[in-house]
């Protein structure tokens, strides 16, 4: 109590947000601080406790131009918002610093120092939390038992190598291994797993009794080469524990799990599964993580070393990603307070929606290899208390119809989140005094920063170490089932208020479930006599006459549409799915309700279903590139960029983000929204895409066709180059008087006339010095850039019906080298562009070829690219070699 400078404020008034909705008149009451608690107690009603635990920030804004204050607005980690509004600045200074102190000292009284131990006394004398509703809910011996441990497989056994947990401290006391492994060689594979938590059974599935076995990472070092051979032994008694049950399968029935199907036992005979090898290895981290462990003497399994198996990495990552993507939800919330709207750019840059996609993957991987494959998966992360309890519990509840009842869901987490030593007291901040924000504005909108520099402060604070444990990995797996019981909303027994009041229950410390971090400390702190368990508020004992005690979900928790039918392994209906879930990964949508905001303001305008079902079947038709409305416009640019040849036009301008985010209209006459063209095709959804994708979009178009039209630009120039050479020795051998008398010889049948082997140079006695025979010369130089059938039409045309000039009409149509302005009045190839990209590298004079139309002529362009200049004149009557074969 020396920590509470104010303990009680007679009048203020209380207000609680609900998402942007205005916020109601607030209440008048008091308020009342205590070491866990702060209490209001309205006028009129019911008291509201806010425990301290639960705080996620504390925001205090200076006083009003008119000097009264401003109210204190206190944030939860269930998401909710209130506003304290008090008359003095002296009582809001008094709480101010009161819940500092208290946040802050947490950790100075210990774990014996929060309410789950106080909350004994008010329950003295009441035994209800110590019966089958409360911590003996779950009971591994019987729970096993259920999966046919002992009597449809004789491949398992309970091991109590652990009972004083010294072999392991953060593991159960019993551990399920296989039958062949000895304690002996137990205490040999332990050294090998990080931690000691070497693999343990938790899930035997009840058609194929394949496994679910979960540790830590193995210490192989930064060589990658230390093993074990006895924790090699142990993976193969893992992987080959299915020929070792007593009888053939055996389905389950709710009612009685160890009671088998007629319909299944009718097959008769011994069946062997396994025959085709397809064990998993799942390391829940990124490939990169895995390998850094390494360098700590960690790492990842050397596969060379592991036979009948393969290892699959899923990219989760680690805890440190997990808690900075939900303080980026929780940053966008607050934002939208001040702003009216929530930033759903902002909530996809937490990336919180990416991280369950990336769990939900490993689930259906997991549910598939066990369920389809007949096979057994062993899942581990670095410590194997994180990721590892999420990727051992979700697909048991995809594979176990027990597990969709709240009975199930109490006894799943309690063997694989409570038993198996998930970090409660470090992932939750019991004892961390940091965990909470305290954030004073200065006067302007100054709510962000502070925010963000408490949070960096954090980082360098004596007690930055607990901090930087805290993450919300049990939060994700509530979130996860979530989505699962939004994909299959008629398979579960419990609705979303069970998951919300569990994800409260995680932080408020009101029991002794959630409260520490491993099943040694429960048993050095007692708690299952001094603290109360969190089952006892979610279920009621009925006592049935002559029958056990049973357990009855309370009505606020349960689903009305829950029908258990649905699982039944023998049902021959036609979406009948032996009572196996599998997940859509890509289906993850924001759980709204836990978040206190509505399902418009954080997805969206909800679809109808009938527009629903038209994307779905719109999405099938998408069979190429030509029908993705996003690759679509990079494969038009890279057909025509292919398609190019020497023409007199200029090349098209890239696409813009204007013409890539509407649909395209006829450029001969301007589409009108009523016309059919400006219409959507039938049976498609008009879904134009976002304004972040077109930009992208168009940044790749960009990008594509600069780099594309640079590299023809680059080849267009050099034959540009080797054209106008070619033409200079042209116009060089019809002015030289050599030329007039016949130097070159005929070939072919070719007069002793024709100009068109002299176009390309006087270098005659090439080709006939390396084979001794004269190829035929072209006449014309052809597009290296035209399609085959191009080419192949414009060389016959020529070859059948150009004749060649005269040497009389070549000569006199030549400029003369001696009159520079020549150049300018014959060919537009020496007119040179301001801007290079504006020219056609491909507009070239057609003077070699035959003369082209006097249309095409007027058409042509003014611009053109220039002409490289004139290289030194070669002596005349010099053999030259204008296409650079060399002579032989």
């Amino acid at each position: 109590m020396d920590l509470i400078k104010t303990p009680s404020i007679r009048s203020m008034h209380l207000s609680k947000r609900e998402g942007l909705a205005p916020a109601p008149p607030p209440t008048a009451g008091s308020l009342h601080l205590t070491p866990h608690h702060l209490i209001f107690r309205p006028t009129s009603g019911d008291e509201l406790w806010i425990p301290l635990p639960i705080l996620y920030s504390v925001t205090r804004n200076p006083p009003t131009i008119t000097g009264s204050p401003t109210p204190l607005i206190l944030r939860t980690r269930d998401f909710a918002v209130y506003e304290l509004s008090f008359g003095s600045s002296a009582d809001i200074d008094g709480v101010w610093d009161s819940l500092k102190a208290l946040c802050t000292g947490v950790a100075a009284e210990g774990i014996e120092g929060l309410y789950a131990f106080f909350y004994e006394g008010e329950r003295k004398g009441d035994r209800k939390g110590k019966g089958k509703a409360g911590w003996g809910i779950y009971q591994p011996e019987k729970e096993f038992q259920r999966m046919g441990l002992g009597s449809r497989s004789k491949a398992w056994r309970t091991s109590a190598i652990n009972a004083d947990f010294e072999f392991c401290p953060s593991y159960p006391a019993d551990i399920v291994v296989p039958s062949k492994i000895s304690d002996t060689t137990l205490s040999y594979a332990v050294k090998y797993r990080s931690k000691g938590r070497l693999p343990g059974l938790v899930y035997l599935h009840w058609a194929n009794l394949g496994s679910i076995t979960r540790s830590s990472q193995p210490m192989v070092g930064i060589t990658q080469g230390a093993r074990s051979i006895q924790d090699e032994k142990l993976l193969e008694a893992v992987f080959t524990s299915h020929a070792q049950h007593s009888h053939p399968r055996q389905a389950f029935t709710l009612a009685s799990p160890s009671s088998s199907s007629s319909s299944l036992d009718s097959q008769g005979g011994q069946i062997v599964y396994g025959a085709q090898a397809t064990n998993i290895i799942i390391d829940a981290r990124p490939s990169k993580n895995a390998y850094a462990n390494s360098v700590k003497g960690a790492g990842t399994e050397n596969m060379s070393f592991y036979k009948n198996c393969k290892k699959e990495y899923l990219g989760i990552d680690n805890i440190h990603v997990m808690r900075s993507s939900l303080n980026s939800v929780y940053d966008a919330l607050r934002e939208s307070e001040t702003t009216g709207y929530v930033d759903r750019n902002a909530l996809r840059q937490s990336n919180w929606l990416s991280h369950l996609t990336n769990i939900l993957d490993g689930i259906l991987i997991i549910t598939r290899t066990i369920h389809l494959y007949n096979s057994h998966v062993l899942v581990h992360c670095s410590d194997g208390w994180d990721r590892t309890s999420q990727l051992s519990a979700l697909p048991q509840i995809c594979l176990d119809p027990y597990y969709r009842t709240a009975e199930g869901l109490a006894v799943l987490i309690e063997k694989d989140w409570i038993a198996y030593g998930h970090r409660f007291a470090d992932r939750s901040g019991h004892l961390c005094g940091d965990r909470v924000q305290f954030v004073q504005g200065r006067g302007d909108d100054t709510s962000a920063q502070q925010a963000f520099l408490a949070s960096v402060t954090k980082q360098f604070s004596p007690n930055s170490h607990a901090f930087k444990e805290t993450c919300p990995v049990f939060q994700q797996f509530l979130d996860c089932i979530y989505q699962l019981q939004r994909q299959f909303p008629e398979r579960f027994e419990w609705n979303g208020e069970l998951l919300k009041r569990l994800q409260y229950e995680t932080y408020a410390g009101k029991s002794g479930t959630f409260l520490f971090n491993s099943e040694r400390e429960r048993a050095a702190f007692k708690a299952r006599e001094r603290t109360k368990s969190v089952w006892e508020d979610i279920f009621d004992e009925v006592e049935v006459e002559g029958e056990e005690v049973k357990l009855k979900l309370k009505d606020e928790f349960g689903n009305p549409r829950y029908n258990p039918s649905l699982d039944d392994p023998d049902s021959r209906q036609l979406d009948a799915d032996q009572g196996v879930l599998l997940v859509d990964p890509q289906d993850v949508k924001w759980w709204f309700e836990l978040f206190g905001r509505t399902e418009e303001e954080m997805n969206g305008r909800p679809v109808p279903e009938s527009e629903r079902e038209k994307t779905v079947t719109a999405v099938t038709v998408v069979e190429g590139v030509e029908d993705d409305p996003v690759l679509s416009p990079v494969a038009a640019l890279t057909s025509s960029l292919g398609n190019l040849r020497p023409t007199s036009s200029s090349p098209p301008p890239l696409p813009s983000a204007a013409h890539l985010s509407a649909p395209p209209q006829s450029s001969s006459r301007p589409s009108s929204p009523s016309s059919p063209s400006a219409r959507a095709p039938a049976g498609l959804p008009l879904d134009l895409p976002s304004q972040a994708q077109v930009a992208e979009a168009v940044s790749s178009v960009q990008k594509f066709g600069w780099s594309a039209w640079k590299t023809v630009q680059k080849y267009g120039q050099e034959a540009a180059t080797r054209y106008a050479e070619s033409q200079q020795q042209q116009r060089e051998q019809a002015a030289s008087p050599s030329s007039e008398s016949g130097h070159s010889r005929p070939m072919n049948g070719e007069s002793s006339g024709g100009s068109s082997w002299r176009a390309f140079g006087r270098n005659e006695g090439a080709s006939e010095l390396r084979s001794g025979t004269r190829a035929p010369a072209p006449s014309t130089i052809s597009n290296p850039w035209a399609s085959a059938d191009e080419a192949l039409s414009s060389s016959s045309s020529r070859i059948s019906t150009a004749t060649p000039p005269s040497p009389t009409k070549t000569r006199s149509a030549a400029p003369s080298l001696d009159d520079p302005l020549a150049f300018d009045s014959t060919s537009t190839s020496a007119k040179r562009s301001a801007d290079p990209l504006s020219a056609n590298p491909w507009d070239t004079p057609s003077t070699i070829s035959k003369p082209a139309p006097p249309t095409s002529q007027s058409t042509r362009p003014s611009t053109s690219y220039p002409a490289p200049p004139l290289k030194e004149q070669p002596p005349k009557g010099a053999d030259v070699d204008p296409l650079g074969v060399g002579f032989s």
